[in-house]
């Protein structure tokens, strides 16, 4: 009999533990988060660190670069716009937006925020608190 988790029936393009593709929403203070980048760290020796792009407060991430079963520490950054423009370091007559990170370390340097994954579970909504 097989099961997800078995990988039956899989392409071989992904050797290895079954990979999950995820979805969800990011929202900080209830409003979605524009731009950045969410990564689920796995907290065992299997897997490798998967993630993806989050825009205008969604995510997705395809199942070849998706996370195998368990639990994930969970990663977010927010790539918030300053409103503020500055010279292009390669081009110094090129002006490009000033980003800065949105969120406070609790939610991606020191974060705290887990997932655990498997076949049941592939959709994780995060709403961040600023203050």
């Amino acid at each position: 009999m097989c099961s997800d988790f078995s990988g039956c029936g899989r392409s071989q393009d992904y050797p290895g533990p079954p990979r999950f593709p995820l979805t969800g929403k990011v929202t900080a203070d209830g409003e979605p988060v524009g731009t950045g980048v969410i990564s689920f760290l796995p907290q065992s020796d299997k897997g490798r660190v998967s993630g993806g792009e989050i825009r205008d407060g969604l995510y997705s991430i395809p199942e070849p670069k998706g996370p195998v079963a368990g639990v994930h520490r969970v990663e977010i950054r927010w790539h918030k716009y300053t409103g503020r423009k500055l010279p292009d370091p390669s081009d110094k007559t090129v002006f490009i937006d000033e980003i800065t990170e949105g969120l406070p370390p609790k939610y991606h340097r020191n974060s705290e925020l887990t997932a655990e994954v498997g076949p049941e579970k592939t959709t994780f909504d995060f709403d961040l608190k600023l203050k």
